[in-house]
């Protein structure tokens, strides 16, 4: 026969996972309002920014301007990585046989290059792996479209902030700069906000 406690205990325990249940059941569909109101405010963004672009064309007209400078400064460390080279010929010739200094820096520059290599695919790894889990993490508690939808419209909303920042802050940044630094900025706060369990 079974006592008035185990019978409590199982009527508890079902009441418990009730409430867990319809808990997770009014959790979802909280997140699933709350992803569609965010994609909603991402569209009425991106109306905003392009209003804003379009206002402010000379601020949107120094947008390319931030890939030709990328491409200055490619050129420019190419010029002083081939002076340096120049230079370290130029002294160790002083010392040794030619053949025997372009063995040399032929070997520290395959060196270089690997020990370069091995480093940024480290670094890499290891951004690539704790996203993805973060990401895995967000699809197993069911809100990773909200994050994702969140996520995009803090890129969005980066660009309004750029705009500003590049109009009123006396620096010479470009737009796009502003833009990364707010987007990331603004990504990993965010992110590590979620981290710590808050919404």
């Amino acid at each position: 026969m079974v006592s008035h406690d185990s019978r409590k205990a199982h009527v508890t325990r079902n009441m418990e996972a009730d409430m867990k249940g319809r808990l997770q059941t009014a959790l979802q569909k909280q997140t699933i309002t709350l992803s569609t109101w965010t994609w909603v405010f991402c569209f009425i963004c991106i109306i905003q920014t392009g209003y804003i672009l379009y206002m402010n064309k000379d601020v949107t007209k120094t947008i390319p301007l931030w890939f030709v400078n990328r491409w200055k400064n490619c050129c420019d460390a190419a010029e002083m990585i081939a002076g340096l080279y120049q230079w370290c010929y130029g002294y160790l010739t002083d010392y040794m046989h030619p053949y025997v200094v372009i063995g040399i820096m032929i070997l520290a520059s395959i060196g270089i290059l690997i020990g370069d290599f091995f480093l940024f695919r480290n670094v890499f790894d290891q951004i690539s792996e704790k996203w993805y889990d973060r990401w895995q993490y967000y699809k197993v508690i069911g809100v990773k479209s909200l994050r994702k939808a969140v996520t995009v419209a803090l890129c969005i909303v980066s660009i309004t902030f750029a705009l500003i920042a590049g109009m009123c802050i006396p620096l010479d940044i470009n737009v796009v700069s502003w833009w990364i630094c707010f987007s990331v900025g603004l990504n990993l706060m965010y992110h590590n906000c979620c981290n710590n369990n808050c919404y």
